[in-house]
Formats: C-alpha cells, structure tokens, sequence
C-alpha cells in the first residue's frame, strides 16, 4: 500500500501558504492556489476529499475540501474508507497516513 502524508497545521511553517484550518484542510475555493503552489514546491501535492470518506491522490474541482500531501503523487490512488470499500473495489488505494489511531 502508497504512503500519502497530508501535512498539518504546524508543517506549514516556512511555506507561503496557509491552510484554511487548523487542520491543515483547505476550502473548495482555494483550489486554484494549490495548484500553482505544488507547481513551485514539488514535494507536494493535492489530496481532493469528497463525502463519505472518499480522498482521491489529485485535485478534483468543486469537492468538499483539500489537504495538500507528501508521499506518493501518484493521481491513480485513492483512499476509500471501510464502510463503502465495496462500491470502490477497482481504485488503486493508498493509505491516508493521520494521527487517528
């Protein structure tokens, strides 16, 4: 399974962007300056998240919010969470790295 790292509040620091959360989430109308911004740091990239716990490794325009990520930027992988994995059975799934236990 792919690593993909959303970054947090605090690994913002030294960037010049700020994320719209404290939770390092960014909202809907924010997705064109994430793109220019990964287009400049290469390390990161756009996590889109929809509802229902669905988080695809790209950006989708007009989705419910944005993490920007380290770790593999492959725009095949997806996150599915496990209570609708079996709708999803055809993505490639990496796994969303979070401080959840």
């Amino acid at each position: 399974m792919e690593k993909v790292d959303p970054l947090h509040f605090d690994d913002f620091e030294g960037l010049d962007i700020v994320p719209t959360t404290k939770l390092g989430i960014f909202s809907n109308d924010r997705l064109d300056e994430l793109v220019r911004f990964c287009k400049t740091h290469h390390k990161f990239h756009v996590v889109s998240v929809l509802s229902a716990g669905i988080k695809f490794n790209k950006p989708y325009p007009n989705v419910g919010f944005y993490y920007l990520a380290q770790g593999d930027d492959n725009p095949e992988l997806a996150f599915v969470g496990l209570e609708i994995w079996r709708a999803y059975e055809d993505l490639r799934i990496f796994e969303f790295l979070t401080d959840e236990a």
